[in-house]
């Protein structure tokens, strides 16, 4: 009945496991809306990228809506106290059944105080909604992938943080509200996401061999009078902290939300030879993001589009060209 249903709201941080297709969890997507937080996570590589690309038919897209590839057996890769609801469509029971308690604590340490995991589909959708029972979640011995949770999840839940006071065991349980606030996680601006990793959310980059240019050569670029707009652009994928110093003359294009924009980035620098990209120290957010330019541009040539772009990591990063230029006003700019 629609009065057992559980809230979920503007705003509310919601974590779906067994996402299967994401068929469900952009259901909900359009209930958390934009300044909300919804994350899928599956086992299966393959339906997670199903799940984006039905993601992205529907323009919902990281970080406020993101799928993650996960493994229940592993840590659930999401800030501790961040979560308002974790819904396990299908897989308590399988979990219950294995004697698996690892992923209810993890359960228990992602919610905030007073947050919900749900178990019981009829709590989160309306009864004349169908629920996809195709995610890749755990079977138990029998071969059933939604069998009822066993007589020991009680003890489970409460091995995992749980107040029996606060369970209800036809589906739904709650971390006490009077867990000390000074252990809450706030989600912080750099992330803008409650994922560990923000990158999770996005596939993994397989073009690991990008080509490299050094701070020197870099500088020649600049005072080669022979170059030309077309042959070079320099893009800091830093955000917050772009302000100490960049690269003169650079693009700005956050790793954190670049993936989402690779068409609009290649309408822009499509036409440019070299795209050099860079962060702090060029190892991690800088050869990222110029790894999936180099594999939208591959995709793009599979196709049977000319390429004459390509990607390139600026060595050492803004550190490594600080380092060697940050007194030539030629060379660096600072924001205002």
């Amino acid at each position: 009945m629609a009065s057992n249903l559980v809230n979920i709201q503007e705003g509310d941080i919601v974590v779906h496991l067994g996402c299967g297709d994401g068929t469900n969890t952009l259901l909900l997507a359009k209930k958390t809306g934009a300044t909300g937080y919804i994350i899928g996570l599956d086992i299966s590589e393959e339906t997670i990228s199903l799940s984006r690309l039905n993601a992205k038919s529907q323009n919902l897209l990281p970080p406020h809506v993101a799928f993650v590839k996960a493994s229940w057996a592993e840590d659930i890769p999401i800030a501790s106290n961040t979560v308002g609801y974790v819904l396990s469509s299908g897989i308590m029971g399988p979990l219950s059944n294995e004697g698996n308690g690892h992923v209810l604590k993890e359960i228990y340490r992602i919610l905030k105080p007073g947050g919900k995991v749900v178990w019981d589909d009829k709590r989160i959708f309306p009864e004349d909604q169908v629920v996809d029972r195709s995610a890749s979640i755990p079977v138990d011995e029998t071969g059933s992938q939604n069998a009822p949770p066993t007589s020991n999840l009680p003890e489970l839940l409460q091995d995992a943080g749980f107040n029996p006071e606060e369970v209800d065991l036809t589906g739904i349980a709650s971390k006490s509200s009077s867990e000390p606030t000074s252990q809450t996680s706030n989600i912080s601006a750099s992330s803008d996401t409650p994922l560990l990793r923000w990158w999770d959310a996005y596939p993994v980059v397989r073009s690991t061999s990008l080509p490299r240019i050094t701070a020197d050569a870099l500088a020649g670029y600049f005072k080669d009078g022979s170059k030309t707009g077309t042959d070079y652009a320099v893009i800091d994928v830093r955000r917050n902290d772009h302000g100490g110093g960049h690269v003169r003359a650079s693009h700005q294009w956050p790793a954190q939300t670049f993936h989402n924009e690779l068409a609009k980035f290649y309408e822009e620098f499509g036409n440019t030879k070299e795209v050099i990209f860079y962060c702090g120290s060029s190892n991690g957010r800088g050869p990222r993001c110029a790894g999936w330019y180099q594999e939208y541009l591959d995709d793009l040539q599979r196709q049977g589009e000319d390429i004459v772009s390509k990607a390139v990591v600026l060595e050492g990063g803004v550190k490594a060209w600080l380092a060697k230029f940050g007194g030539d006003k030629t060379l660096v700019d600072h924001d205002l």
